[in-house]
């Protein structure tokens, strides 16, 4: 869930009348860290993943599985046990629910060189061992997005009557983590400065007798009215922000490569939507439905929109507009050929930053983020005197979440610049999630060694990013896609190049299948992985068949011979004996489908 930080928590009434004032105080961190950091250069590449897990109770008397809220003790044990190994290899921190923990690997892979490359599979078995063994006997660990059933009535291994925090009749209080006060925080802030409850819906998959104006017998009226035929009320930030996901961040050489791969190339304009959203696609169920979306993004998306009623309704040049807080990009960072999108940013910042010598599209982009209130704080980075950091710049760049993220040095501990992948639903198996961590971080490698230019103007990226989640993507409608890609030699001097280039507008519609594989002229995104490992002089043999294993199941996914998770659990809920084709997930197919997929962990 981002940045986690200690200290006394400050509640949205005492942060909106100094909001100005701390927005401003982020931009001046964020320049002086820039004016001291924009020359780095040299870094090594490292990458690391973040893998969210989640806790599973399984009922077998009564083939019900339920969330376990026991997230806060498995976390100490992990702690416990982390203290007592040397060398530690993983790294374990809270989530936002009481379901959720974090794992990453304890040092960057990329030390050992691009080897590194295969030794991740083997670091999230080890994280997955190590969480299972401190499980209780009824407990399971899964790498799921999101939970089928959450939101409905004992959805949890407790029962609360508390709803202190929370808006939503079905999403208890006692969800929301305790290990760290950001959490509470987010939630109410989001919820605070709308000034509404969160309300947006989500299409139900409209089965042959799927009737939603009407009690099921499973789902309480109160989730579906007449009014809302065809949706899910998701009325609670936690439906959102309680999902799981599989992140991946990578440090570049220097401040242009990050700029590189951050906004205008393959993996952030083009292959975030078509590989990371519809080729992840894992979470097609929501609050005992069948949706007709496929992953937890658009979800996500709208959870944390904490624009007020008016905002929501004001447009692009009236007083008072603003983007959301998450979704897409806002420019590119490059170049302003293709920023065809109308942004609202902070003009007060904006002025300052380029008076100092930020460049236009990256004062644009910060003077965009900051924009934005801030929805968590706390009081001790409110010292006037604490200059030397960037702690509030990097409190609000981590609840602005969005695709990708852009991360500043962190010097004292020869951290250098980084850019985080965001959009990804987390996969079943540790294989299928090393297979897609390897393939973004062999992606940008590719891009930078043949200096590969997918770009889009923004518009249409926003059109692809919203194509992606709809049921069965992958296989659908096409995407738009620029097919004259081969733009330059090498990264070395394609900076300039590509700034001054003239605006190519080349680009048609293809399927995930031919993105990947090649049409016509266009060779294919999997032609150009290929061909850099093949001549890659650091990959052994070994190495080689272990990236070509994983680039064979993104090969299959995108060509439809195998299945994504999204299909899979589809089709378990589709063709369960008990399932009554109106869309209904109930605690029988939900406790069936979770037992699948604990079986389906263990196989690997």
């Amino acid at each position: 869930m981002g940045l986690i930080v200690e200290g006394t928590p400050m509640s949205w009434k005492d942060i909106l009348p100094i909001s100005g004032h701390i927005r401003y105080r982020a931009a001046l961190q964020f320049l002086k860290s820039y004016q001291s950091q924009k020359q780095r250069t040299g870094d090594p590449f490292l990458w690391g993943d973040e893998i969210e897990y989640m806790l599973i109770k399984l009922d077998h008397t009564n083939s019900r599985a339920v969330l376990s809220l026991n997230s806060s003790d498995v976390l100490k044990k992990l702690h416990q046990a982390d203290d007592a190994n040397n060398p530690k290899e993983t790294d374990w921190h809270p989530e936002i629910s009481k379901y959720m923990v974090e794992g990453i690997p304890n040092i960057p892979y990329g030390k050992r060189g691009v080897i590194d490359l295969v030794s991740m599979e083997t670091n999230m078995k080890l994280r997955r061992k190590q969480i299972s063994e401190l499980l209780r006997e009824d407990e399971m660990v899964l790498t799921i997005p999101s939970f089928p059933r959450l939101g409905c009535d004992g959805c949890t291994d407790r029962i609360s009557n508390s709803t202190i925090n929370t808006q939503s009749p079905c999403v208890m209080d006692d969800l929301i983590s305790e290990d760290n006060y950001r959490f509470r925080g987010v939630i109410q802030g989001v919820e605070e400065r709308r000034g509404d409850k969160v309300n947006q819906r989500i299409q139900v998959y409209k089965d042959k007798h799927c009737s939603l104006c009407e009690s099921s017998g499973e789902i309480a009226d109160r989730h579906v009215t007449k009014q809302q035929l065809n949706n899910v009320d998701i009325d609670h930030v936690m439906y959102g922000t309680g999902c799981c996901c599989l992140q991946v961040t990578i440090q570049t050489k220097n401040l242009d490569e990050a700029k590189y791969l951050f906004y205008p190339t393959c993996d952030s304009s083009v292959i975030s939507v078509f590989k990371q959203l519809a080729l992840s696609a894992s979470s097609p169920l929501y609050k005992g439905y069948i949706s007709d979306v496929d992953t937890r993004w658009p979800v996500f998306v709208q959870c944390v929109d904490d624009r007020t009623p008016e905002e929501r309704q004001l447009k692009f040049g009236e007083v008072g507009h603003k983007g959301s807080r998450s979704g897409c990009v806002d420019c590119y960072l490059t170049s302003d050929i293709y920023n065809d999108k109308e942004v609202t940013y902070d003009e007060h910042i904006y002025n300052k930053l380029t008076s100092e010598g930020v460049d236009d599209l990256m004062s644009k982009h910060i003077a965009y983020q900051l924009i934005q209130d801030p929805i968590t704080l706390h009081k001790e980075c409110l010292n006037e005197n604490n200059n030397d950091d960037t702690e509030i710049y990097d409190i609000m760049n981590s609840s602005n979440w969005r695709i990708l993220r852009l991360k500043l040095p962190i010097p004292e501990q020869n951290i250098g610049w980084r850019v985080e992948f965001r959009p990804m639903d987390v996969q079943l198996t540790d294989f299928e999630n090393a297979a897609y961590t390897v393939f973004v971080t062999l992606l940008t490698r590719v891009i930078l060694e043949f200096g590969l230019d997918f770009t889009l103007p923004l518009s249409k990226v926003d059109d692809n990013l919203n194509r992606a989640s709809r049921r069965n993507a992958v296989l659908g409608d096409g995407f738009y896609f620029k097919t004259n890609i081969e733009k330059h030699n090498t990264m070395n001097g394609m900076m300039g190049d590509m700034i001054s280039e003239s605006c190519d507008k080349e680009y048609v519609q293809m399927t995930i299948d031919e993105i990947m594989h090649g049409k016509d002229e266009y060779k294919g995104v999997i032609y150009y992985m290929n061909k850099y490992i093949a001549a890659s002089k650091e990959f052994d043999a070994k190495t080689k068949l272990t990236m070509y294993r994983y680039i064979k199941l993104i090969s299959d996914r995108a060509s439809g011979k195998e299945k994504t998770r999204a299909r899979w659990v589809r089709d378990i809920v589709e063709n369960h004996p008990s399932y009554k084709h109106d869309s209904v997930v109930s605690d029988v197919i939900n406790y069936d489908l979770m037992m699948k997929c604990v079986n389906m962990s263990d196989m690997q």
